[in-house]
């Protein structure tokens, strides 16, 4: 029990957490990136480094040059759940053309889940409700990364009425 005789002994341990910026190469130029190969090294040559899963969305102008890349969710060490409206958000703002999502599997296992071939479907059926094209939907891992539009190319296509065939 404390007391007002006692409270000035009374101690509360403080915890310090310093930061600090860590200067890397720069992501992106203002050359058009043309290929999944490209942008499979440009993603996988950035991110395979982090510690839990995290989705990248990567905003394109009309050329297919990186705007900007931005953050929309950061999970554990195997899943990441972030809202739709995070995926588009930088890319409305931007006046974005397209977009590249990328996500990491920290443990390696280049094999998308259930959940990861659903996102993907509705970020294609959204992209396409505003106007944003989603391109491609990379996994990276700390050695290589997984193309959902090469290896699930049914994921990408549309009808005219919107809905995927």
């Amino acid at each position: 029990m404390i007391t007002t005789t006692n409270l000035k002994d009374y101690r509360i341990p403080e915890i310090t957490v310093r930061m600090y910026v860590k200067e890397i190469d720069a992501m992106y130029s203002r050359e058009p990136v043309t290929n999944t190969f490209e942008m499979g090294e440009l993603l996988c040559r950035q991110f395979r480094d982090l510690d839990r899963e995290q989705m990248i969305v990567m905003n394109l102008d009309a050329q297919g040059r990186p705007i900007s890349y931005y953050v929309a969710g950061v999970g554990g060490t195997n899943a990441v759940h972030f809202p739709i409206t995070n995926v588009f958000k930088t890319a409305i703002i931007q006046n974005a053309v397209s977009i590249v999502l990328c996500h990491n599997h920290p443990g390696g296992r280049l094999v998308p889940s259930s959940e990861d071939l659903d996102a993907t479907k509705e970020c294609v059926r959204v992209g396409e409700l505003l106007g944003i094209r989603l391109l491609d939907h990379f996994i990276i891992s700390p050695d290589d990364y997984y193309s959902m539009r090469e290896r699930n190319p049914e994921l990408f296509h549309y009808n005219n009425k919107g809905g995927i065939i």
